[in-house]
């Protein structure tokens, strides 16, 4: 048998990512609301759930004018009812927010039946509300409450609860969303009860049975769907993804904090990095050293021998100057016309002995290179209107590629030599399509996708996390309530 309070209580005393990530403190978390993570649109949707679900707990932590709501007190009443207004406004929030998830893991949150219970429980509220405001003031509460109309007024709303808390009962849900949406539900009937005059021992038994019942099936985790389930799920999947990404070409490099693979709840969120550390490596180098080789001088054998006269060789050395222009025109004919005439060469009494091509000294042009690296830090994520969740994202990046001529940086790198023609596009083209590069892009879109799903389950765990505990303090609150019926 899982002991609830020993599961809650380990839940919530987690160890940094955990519950310390998920809940900072003011000054520090203005310090990570300047730095921005990339999030995937159900991790942002999950985190500010997690956000105002936080809230909802902390409203919920203190009686904070709940308990007023077991006194026919108008003046109490008005203030608990003011309260559970603001919270279901809040939950009508994480509802909308997460109407949509796409993902199968995700689709328990989404149930239709789940936010048409938040919606009763919300219309109880308006109704209930609007019946103290008419109270005449002048009436003592103690005879507005007895009053025939008020009791008959009062009815119809507990009613309206207990069908609604029935209808979505029969479904058996303790998941995460059912937990926000139970938790106010309690209080709402218990003060509906109380003030028609139900029988301390009925009310306590109801909110035993059916509350309290509720609250600790939530929080077992053997229970398929609950919301302990959902939130340890959640660690035991980022335990494994985590675990890939250290294992990962680029989480070697960074040294990534691979996490325990016995998914124990006490390590698996924490952190190992510190807070702010931004970790970097190279993701790929590469260059391309600008070079033409030279060629040697080639002779190759000319006319045949035994004629008298001079060698000609296209090395434009004048030889005979004067019979060479007359013969060609020029004193110092080119290779092409040379070699086009070699029978006119052997008729003026020249002896080809060699046409010698002429030789090229090598050329060395710029050393090219471009080097591309990514970085590694954890940063807490922010609503879309600056607002910290208090979940912290690992924010995975690829500065802009660097550019530059030189040989700095080329250590390791893969290098080529190859004629560019002194063209930089020719040559950064050139380079981008290296081994290196195509490694490199393969190694991002594995441990970014690792990352990705690392961060998602932390949203998860956030989400689960806030429910759970919403859970129980409204459980506290509740047991609080049950004892004072003596």
């Amino acid at each position: 048998m899982v002991d609830r309070r020993d599961m809650v209580k380990a839940l919530l005393g987690l160890p940094l990512a955990a519950r310390k990530a998920t809940l900072l403190g003011p000054a520090l978390a203005t310090l990570m609301a300047a730095q921005a993570a990339r999030a995937e649109p159900v991790t942002i949707i999950l985190a500010v759930a997690a956000l105002l679900a936080r809230y909802i707990a902390s409203r919920n932590a203190t009686d904070g004018g709940l308990m007023a709501m077991t006194v026919a007190n108008h003046d109490l009443l008005m203030a608990a009812l003011d309260k559970l207004n603001d919270i279901q406004n809040r939950l009508a929030r994480i509802y909308q927010a997460i109407a949509n998830l796409p993902d199968e893991i995700d689709k328990m949150l989404t149930a239709h039946e789940v936010r048409q219970f938040q919606n009763e429980i919300t219309a109880v509220v308006i109704g209930y509300r609007e019946l103290i405001l008419n109270k005449d003031p002048a009436q003592p509460d103690e005879k507005w409450i007895q009053s025939a109309s008020t009791q008959v007024r009062l009815r119809p709303l507990l009613n309206r609860l207990q069908q609604a808390r029935q209808n979505l009962k029969v479904l058996d849900r303790q998941d995460p969303a059912t937990a926000l949406a139970v938790a106010p539900a309690g209080f709402v009937e218990n003060s509906l009860l109380n003030l028609l005059q139900t029988p301390h021992k009925e009310i306590q038994n109801t909110l035993t049975s059916v509350y309290l019942d509720w609250f600790d099936a939530m929080a077992n985790p053997k229970i398929v769907g609950s919301a302990a389930q959902y939130t340890l799920a959640a660690t035991q999947r980022h335990n494994i993804a985590s675990l890939a990404a250290s294992e990962s070409t680029i989480g070697k490099q960074l040294n990534f904090p691979a996490q325990q693979r016995n998914g124990s709840v006490e390590v698996s969120l924490g952190r190992r990095f510190d807070l702010l550390e931004t970790r970097s490596t190279g993701l790929a180098c590469g260059g391309l050293n600008d070079f033409t080789p030279g060629v040697e001088a080639n002779c190759e054998p000319g006319g045949p021998p035994g004629h008298g006269g001079r060698a000609i060789k296209p090395d434009r050395t004048p030889v005979e100057s004067d019979r060479l222009a007359s013969v060609f025109g020029t004193p110092d004919p080119d290779e092409k016309t040379l070699l086009a005439n070699p029978k006119l060469l052997n008729d003026n009494g020249w002896l080809v002995e060699a046409i010698c091509r002429g030789g090229r000294a090598p050329r060395n042009g710029p050393h090219y290179r471009i080097s591309k690296d990514v970085s590694l830090t954890e940063v807490e994520l922010a609503d879309t209107d600056g607002t910290p969740t208090g979940v912290m994202l690992w924010k995975f990046e690829q500065p802009p590629e660097k550019r530059f001529t030189g040989d700095g940086g080329a250590g390791g790198c893969e290098v080529v030599i190859e004629d560019a023609n002194n063209d930089n596009d020719r040559a950064y083209n050139r380079i981008e399509q290296l081994s290196a590069f195509k490694t490199g892009d393969v190694n991002f879109a594995v441990f970014d996708k690792l990352i990705d799903q690392i961060n998602l389950e932390r949203a998860r765990f956030a989400f689960g996390l806030e429910a759970l505990s919403v859970a129980q303090t409204a459980r506290d609150q509740l047991e609080k309530i049950i004892r004072s019926y003596g």
